[in-house]
């Protein structure tokens, strides 16, 4: 069987369009800015709980992008690619979700469409190379809807519902502290 090229060229041509955002684009502020100050913070002074930003705690946002940015700070140094990487697993977190949904569903394209459509979008693309903590929320909530999706087809599993907790409580704290303020 020969399978369409198509949704792989769309798909490739977004992630590589995602990939040279991330790293020919400065960051922008001020949320770039400060987002990526508060991550390298976190890297120099080794405190992944309690954000800073000026030296003073930043508690006005949750820590985990910052942690994550923190960790890409210490593998690939203070550079905007570093702490943009976050969103880019995040964006690659949804589309991998999106992929695996659609073949659990039968799909005989291994969902290429799907993953191909969502990167293709402009909003996406630009969201997924931006510090900002929209697509690990994303993907924290694309978890939970794909699993419970599987779940309404397979029946309930243990690992399933653990994984859709552990994607509630990554995702509650983007929700609750992050876009309350």
């Amino acid at each position: 069987m020969v399978r369409d090229p198509r949704p792989r060229l769309v798909l490739a041509a977004s992630l590589v369009l995602a990939l040279a955002l991330a790293v020919l684009h400065p960051l922008i502020d001020p949320d770039e800015g400060r987002n990526a100050e508060v991550a390298r913070e976190m890297a120099r002074d080794g405190d992944l709980i309690v954000p800073h930003l000026a030296g003073l705690p930043y508690l006005d946002k949750p820590p985990l992008l910052f942690a994550l940015g923190a960790g890409a700070i210490a593998l690939l140094g203070p550079t905007p690619l570093a702490v943009r990487l976050p969103s880019m697993i995040g964006a690659l977190a949804v589309l991998g979700l999106l992929g695996w949904l659609a073949r659990r569903r039968g799909d005989a394209d291994g969902g290429a469409w799907p993953m191909a459509l969502t990167a293709a979008a402009p909003l996406f693309a630009a969201l997924s190379a931006y510090v900002i903590f929209d697509m690990v929320l994303a993907a924290c909530v694309t978890a939970v809807w794909v699993l419970l999706a599987d779940e309404l087809e397979h029946g309930p599993g243990r690992s399933r519902r653990g994984l859709m907790h552990l994607a509630v409580a990554l995702g509650r704290e983007a929700i609750v502290r992050g876009y309350s303020t």
